[in-house]
């Protein structure tokens, strides 16, 4: 199948750790700090692909796997914001 597991991957283990990373910061009254923009801005910014991602949807449409596109663009959205909600709450 085309759709681009690695940068899903990617991208929702980015998701669970943001959140995980802000209700553990605010948990701790950290939340604005610069451990912060570290783990948050730094870190999560840096591992999630968001550019890749762009890139690999305007790939699949371009190659006729528009259900793969959409599926991909649909799944990184709904699972991802699932994410940062368990990340959040495994924190508190």
């Amino acid at each position: 199948m085309v759709f681009p597991w690695a940068t899903w991957i990617a991208n929702v283990i980015g998701c669970l750790l943001i959140g995980a990373f802000v209700g553990w910061l605010s948990k701790n009254h950290v939340s604005d700090s610069n451990l912060k923009w570290l783990l948050v801005n730094g870190f999560c910014g840096g591992y999630t692909t968001f550019s890749a991602f762009g890139l690999e949807n305007v790939n699949l449409l371009q190659n006729g796997h528009s259900g793969a596109a959409l599926l991909y663009i649909a799944s990184s959205v709904v699972v991802g914001l699932a994410a940062v909600y368990a990340g959040l709450l495994i924190a508190r």
